[in-house]
């Protein structure tokens, strides 16, 4: 219908919002060519559901800035420095000596089938993808003899070629080939502080490889801490990772209220001033 329209009367067709548009030859020609209907037509927007996404995204900014206050201040550090370095162990002897595990990622084909009744696969804190759904695949189907990890894993990975390390607190997952994971056997080691440790940027010497970088985990230094010191760093560890718990929700939020405002001037179907509250607060030298 919208075809038969256009071919009875191109100057006069009328576009029909979120589906159809009659460009010029000239636009087409002036752009970068592109025939991807999302490039010329637009959704019909509705000023009230502009509104209301927006009122709802600053009174969640509000809620998590109230949180951000009402957080538990960083614990006081006091920092010092030793006499003589401190002795260090390789990741590789506390492996051989039993008081860690290492558990190998596996390659997973995108392709391979998913089953309601397979093993989780782990994903990756950083991944940028949103559009993933939780992958399940058999471990009969996979090369070797996978593991899955268990609860408190050390799960570790090259991130920007830095190494990067994360607790599965859950367990039970499968480890693509880019992850490898580090188990705690008895009380020598503690996952929290050990994930912290593995993360330091000064480990990317441990990096190799330009188009898919390999970690050497088992070359990978650690510090000898006493048992004293390693709790006290747990609770620091433990403060700083609340605290950016905090900061992300208040970063997002923002991010979020930042975006409905652009997306709904952009429509033009809003306009924006200032609530009268706020304009005194400004007269009042309040901010």
């Amino acid at each position: 219908e919208s075809l038969r329209r256009f071919r009875d009367s191109p100057a006069d067709f009328p576009p029909v919002s979120g589906f159809a548009v009659a460009p010029s030859v000239m636009d087409l020609l002036g752009g970068d060519g592109t025939l991807a209907p999302s490039r010329w037509t637009t959704e019909p927007a509705d000023p009230a559901d502009a509104i209301a996404s927006i009122e709802r995204a600053v009174a969640s900014l509000a809620e998590a800035r109230d949180r951000a206050q009402q957080a538990p201040a960083v614990l006081a550090v006091r920092v010092s420095s030793l006499e003589t370095p401190r002795a260090t162990v390789k990741v590789g002897e506390l492996v051989e000596a039993g008081a860690l595990e290492l558990i190998k990622g596996v390659p997973i084909p995108r392709d391979l089938e998913t089953s309601p009744n397979g093993a989780p696969v782990l994903r990756s804190p950083w991944s940028r993808r949103t559009d993933d759904v939780e992958r399940r695949v058999l471990p009969t189907l996979l090369r070797g003899k996978p593991k899955l990890t268990e609860p408190m894993d050390v799960v570790v990975m090259v991130v920007g070629r830095v190494p990067r390390a994360f607790i599965d607190l859950a367990g039970g997952h499968l480890l693509p080939d880019f992850m490898q994971a580090l188990r705690v056997k008895g009380a020598s080691a503690d996952p929290v502080v050990l994930a912290a440790l593995l993360s330091a940027p000064s480990n990317a010497r441990f990096v190799a490889g330009n188009t898919i970088p390999r970690l050497s985990l088992l070359d990978i230094e650690l510090p000898r801490l006493p048992a004293a010191e390693m709790a006290t760093l747990h609770q620091v560890l433990l403060s700083v990772t609340q605290q950016e718990r905090v900061a992300a929700e208040l970063h997002q939020n923002a991010l979020d209220v930042r975006d409905r405002l652009a997306e709904a001037l952009v429509a033009g179907h809003v306009t924006l001033t200032l609530s009268p509250a706020e304009i005194d607060g400004e007269k009042g030298g309040n901010s």
